[in-house]
């Protein structure tokens, strides 16, 4: 569930509901919909496995490829533009890019993980996207930055910050004034910093606005933020 949408994948369809000004449902128009609409249009095509709604866009995966759609002024659609789309664009431009496993749509920026590398793109002004600058980018750049560092399993984009979890070490960049970085400061981070306490059992992650949970693999739910 994004802002004021919420998007899912029922037998392999996507679809999305809710407010639609910018096209955030993906159906080829800007008009609300109090019931699920197709993503594409018409009849929806299958092979989506993940979905995730932001403030104001939405990102999936089809067929390991990585899609997204509405609002675009930061480039968090990830296709090298800042123009809004009503229906889904290949993050990387042109034909896209398969080899996607995980995607996460943020406030104004979104992240992804593909092939065991995490990529993040769109709004940076406090390090979203972690490559360690703070320009932001119409198109996926390395978490890390360079040719980025392999053994991501998830990544989760945030209000203005993202985590991600990679060989089960916790990892967050970007705004902290909450401390939402879980890293014992309250300092922004245009690289990833390693959650404390330290440990290499994490299996799964979320950011929310302000905060960050996440699970490790002996059941035990963590928050801060």
């Amino acid at each position: 569930a994004g802002a004021y949408h919420s998007c899912g994948i029922r037998s392999g369809v996507a679809l999305c509901w809710g407010h639609n000004p910018d096209g955030q449902l993906g159906n080829g128009t800007t008009i609300d919909s109090t019931t699920p609409v197709n993503v594409g249009g018409g009849a929806g095509t299958s092979g989506w496995t993940a979905i995730s709604a932001g403030a104001y866009h939405s990102c999936g995966i089809r067929s390991g490829v990585a899609l997204c759609w509405g609002y675009n002024p930061d480039g968090q659609l990830g296709n090298g533009t800042t123009s809004a789309s009503t229906t889904p664009v290949n993050v990387g431009g042109g034909s896209g890019t398969s080899g996607w496993t995980a995607i996460s749509a943020g406030r104004y920026h979104s992240c992804g993980v593909r092939s065991g590398v995490a990529l993040c793109w769109g709004y940076n002004s406090d390090g979203e996207r972690a490559n360690g600058t703070t320009v932001p980018s119409s198109a996926p750049v390395n978490v890390g930055g360079g040719g980025g560092t392999s053994g991501w399993t998830s990544v989760s984009a945030g209000y203005h910050h993202a985590c991600g979890v990679r060989s089960g070490a916790f990892l967050c960049w970007g705004d902290n004034y909450y401390g939402s970085l879980a890293d014992g400061s309250t300092t922004n981070a245009g690289t990833p910093v390693r959650a404390l306490p330290p440990s290499t059992d994490w299996v799964s992650i979320t950011s929310g606005s302000r905060f960050s949970c996440g699970l490790r693999s002996n059941q035990t739910v963590s928050c801060w933020g």
